[in-house]
């Protein structure tokens, strides 16, 4: 059994929740659904995000085409369209799961949709746990996941900035300076695999536990960890460097919880030097969670 991952992740970047939103349906077929966006970014030109919803029993992998409008010519009785389809993608999309293409950019006088080239079933995430485990597969730092990828479980990004771009970036953390606000966002993963009986694939009683370290000076630590009684224990910690007069500090009831879609579960709670509660957790992509906090950069005033 596959064990799907999140799809998206401008979702909660800090542009905020899309996953859903703003979505075109276009082709279907033996039930693998396609959808798209567009964005224009120039003169018959536009950025085209793919995304499948696959809701076969098993994995499939997806060969994907834009479809657009080139051109018009000209018959008795009125103008017709000339379309074709360009740029190409290609992903593996588990069972009932969901990914999104890296945006294609192609030019055209119009967007029309999305032509499934081909697709076919392909083998499961290999290794995938048969007891409940947390964050198992390996981590991606795209905005999208494909495969079987997961986010790392803990990033930090300015509010104004974006999230990790690569391994060296996440480990290297953040400089920020007093007045900065911090985003902190924990991923939560449940890898066992969805067919699994319950009494062993479900992680029961998850717990995250936050760390903002407060001492003034030029170097300070956010961490986070999490496990259940029947799982292992996933802690990270990243650095936040800032000047040497300076702390950080936790925004109070900055805590917000979203589920794997982008849905917002709950919000206005504290989270950061605390423990917090999540229960028992399912595995599958559905059940999968994000947490987010803000930290604010402050001087010590004497």
């Amino acid at each position: 059994m596959s064990k799907p991952t999140f799809a998206v992740l401008c979702l909660l970047m800090v542009c905020g929740p899309v996953v859903g939103q703003g979505w075109t349906r276009s082709q279907k077929q033996d039930e693998i659904q396609t959808f798209y966006q567009t964005e224009k970014t120039g003169a018959n030109v536009f950025d085209v995000r793919i995304k499948v919803d696959n809701r076969r029993p098993k994995a499939v992998k997806v060969v994907l085409a834009v479809e657009q409008e080139t051109s018009r010519y000209i018959m008795p009785g009125g103008t017709y369209p000339i379309l074709g389809t360009r740029g190409r993608c290609e992903m593996v999309v588990p069972s009932n799961a969901t990914r999104i293409c890296d945006p294609i950019t192609v030019n055209a006088r119009r967007i029309t949709g999305v032509k499934i080239i081909d697709w076919k079933n392909v083998d499961d995430c290999p290794h995938t746990p048969l007891v409940a485990t947390l964050n198992f597969f390996p981590i991606t730092f795209r905005d999208a996941t494909n495969e079987c990828q997961i986010f790392p479980p803990l990033s930090l990004t300015l509010t104004e900035g974006g999230w990790p771009r690569n391994e060296a970036e996440w480990n290297s953390g953040v400089t920020a300076k007093a007045g900065d606000e911090i985003l902190v966002r924990i991923y939560i993963d449940n890898s066992a695999a969805n067919n699994s009986p319950a009494e062993q694939a479900v992680a029961k009683n998850v717990t995250v536990t936050t760390s903002v370290s407060r001492e003034i000076g030029t170097e300070h630590t956010v961490a986070a960890s999490f496990k259940g009684d029947n799982t292992n224990t996933v802690a990270k910690a990243v650095p936040v460097r800032t000047g040497a007069n300076e702390r950080l500090e936790v925004i109070q009831n900055s805590g917000e919880l979203f589920d794997a879609k982008g849905q917002l579960i709950r919000n206005n709670f504290s989270l950061g030097n605390n423990l917090y509660r999540i229960g028992d957790l399912y595995p599958g992509f559905e059940t999968d969670l994000f947490l987010f906090f803000k930290i604010k950069v402050s001087t010590n005033r004497k």
